[in-house]
């Protein structure tokens, strides 16, 4: 019979899966911002060096707004995710718990998955004691003021509009990893990982607590990288 340790480590495993599956779909959903910068740019009558300042700050605004709302949908869809992680990582733990003690399935209780996502959100992250929303909402702000900074560049340094949107999105030829986007991608990877990570190990912890009766203490586990 396995160990607890041993089913908390591939409890582990099939996170770092399931981490890489939600990272691909939400990079899937953030490519959609691409074609829309396109449009944005295909659409000017001219350069963007030679748009007056109130007109290329029109032209930044609409592509905020365009980025701002793919980021909202790929979020919407990984707090999903999020909270289907976990309430599947509680059901483990019960199921883990039961394989190796004495407790009966009837003794350990759950939470409701609404109750257990919101208890996740205001518990703050061990790494840094920052709470996830804010962590997710730096991230679109940021994102969108690192294109918003590229457009500006581009247009006063006198870049046509087909370098602007080169320059954001990235060549072909270097499979487009060099572009400002490319520092998006590797952000956007982190705050999957980050989120997902929070969710099961939250959802572990208000286990615990919601079955402080039966689960007299723990151990917390820690690894630095």
């Amino acid at each position: 019979m396995p160990s607890y340790f041993d089913l908390l480590i591939t409890r582990q495993v099939q996170l770092e899966r399931l981490k890489s599956g939600a990272s691909v779909v939400y990079l899937r959903e953030l490519k959609k911002f691409e074609s829309l910068l396109r449009l944005r740019f295909s659409e000017l009558d001219e350069d963007a060096q030679e748009l007056s300042r109130t007109k290329l700050e029109a032209l930044i605004s609409q592509v905020q707004k365009d980025q701002a709302a793919v980021i909202a949908a790929a979020n919407k869809t990984q707090a999903k995710t999020d909270a289907d992680t976990a309430q599947l990582y509680q059901v483990q733990e019960k199921l883990d718990l039961r394989a190796t003690t004495n407790v009966p399935l009837a003794g350990l209780a759950t939470l409701r998955k609404g109750e257990l996502i919101e208890n996740i959100l205001k518990t703050p992250l061990s790494v840094n004691g920052q709470l996830l929303e804010p962590i997710v909402k730096n991230f679109t702000a940021t994102e969108i003021q690192r294109v918003s900074g590229a457009i500006r560049k581009g247009a006063t340094e006198g870049q046509t509009n087909t370098q602007i949107v080169r320059s954001i999105i990235g060549t072909k030829k270097n499979n487009y990893r060099d572009g400002v986007l490319q520092t998006t991608r590797r952000n956007a990877a982190a705050v999957v990982n980050t989120s997902m990570q929070h969710a099961a190990s939250g959802a572990r912890h208000q286990f615990f607590e919601k079955n402080s009766e039966t689960v007299k203490r723990y151990e917390w586990v820690s690894t630095l990288d």
